[in-house]
């Protein structure tokens, strides 16, 4: 706000402001494909880190909720595994 001294906000938001405006300048639609191909080419090989990044901008990070239901459905299979002989 107005005449906080303390919260002058991001010292480095202009810079980024500048960088981000002259990456989304030079990246014509063409030269994304070309990168989203690389990235699942990396992907298909076994990249864990493009795998990642892939899925992540795809489907989306699982939330809070999802790996609790995962854990909690991973508890009854563990638990269902030692009460068979």
């Amino acid at each position: 706000m107005k005449g906080n001294k303390l919260g002058r906000g991001n010292p480095l938001a202009g810079r980024a402001a500048k960088i981000r405006a002259v990456l989304l300048q030079r990246l014509t639609p063409k030269l994304a494909g070309e990168i989203v191909d690389q990235l699942i080419a990396n992907a298909k090989t076994g990249d864990l880190a493009a795998i990642r990044e892939l899925f992540d901008r795809t489907i989306g990070k699982p939330g809070h909720t999802e790996l609790a239901e995962r854990i909690e459905k991973l508890e009854q299979q563990l638990a269902a595994a030692e009460e068979q002989p």
